[in-house]
């Protein structure tokens, strides 16, 4: 049986909110600024100095190319320079070099280094333990990503990437009627959606080299649906 495409599906990487969004270029300028400034005839323009802001957008954008060209080594260079000290934008280059890391199963243990430094600064937070979560489940460590999602879920019970992983370790753990019961609060309340849980499930099980069990799930659903 082919396995779900939403359990497959690699978990998003999503932004982390106020701790590590991007800043934004200055807004709200008087119709005054944005005239062009007059210069004197024979006078050269001067150039406008480049805001703090207005660096890191530039740098961001060089550490994404570099990244799309897998020129990582050289992408985490960049993102070092972004927290050095005193910078504001530390945080944001600590996460971004976590997600670079976290794509190279040779560097798993950096990726959990950065998050964890993220964690010693912001306790808790849901989106971070969810990515340390997602390490433990690659490493095959399910009864401990178990519990990191856990703990994101308390921090925040509608985060829906702590949640799939919770779902996910759960059944890689062989504990099929909790993954269901996280895997139902994924999706809507109808048949097509107890019907894409029940595929979840099945399709864990199909990992764990367990295919005589996963048809047995599908059936189930078919009962119970009206």
């Amino acid at each position: 049986m082919r396995p779900c495409w939403r359990t497959c599906a690699a978990i998003v990487i999503l932004g982390c909110g106020p701790l590590v969004g991007c800043h934004q270029l200055p807004k709200g300028k008087s119709a005054q600024d944005l005239r062009p400034i007059e210069h004197k005839a024979g006078t050269a323009p001067q150039p406008q100095e480049l805001t703090a802001a207005d660096i890191f957008q530039n740098t961001l954008a060089q550490i994404e190319s570099l990244q799309r060209e897998n020129r990582v080594p050289e992408a985490i260079a960049l993102c070092e320079k972004l927290r050095e000290p005193g910078s504001p934008y530390a945080p944001h280059a600590t996460w971004k070099i976590a997600t670079l890391c976290e794509n190279d199963l040779d560097h798993l243990d950096r990726a959990e280094d950065e998050y964890r430094a993220l964690l010693e600064q912001y306790p808790g937070h849901p989106d971070v333990l969810a990515k340390v979560g997602d390490l433990y489940s690659r490493r095959g460590k399910f009864g401990i990503a178990e519990k990191v999602y856990g703990i994101a879920l308390k921090s925040q019970p509608n985060h829906v990437s702590a949640r799939n992983g919770l779902a996910f370790a759960l059944a890689m753990n062989g504990y099929f009627d909790q993954s269901l019961t996280e895997y139902v609060k994924l999706f809507p309340e109808t048949p097509q959606g107890r019907a894409e849980a029940y595929c979840s499930v099945a399709a864990a099980m199909e990992m764990q080299k367990k295919p005589a069990d996963a048809p047995a799930v599908i059936q189930l659903d078919a009962s119970k649906l009206p």
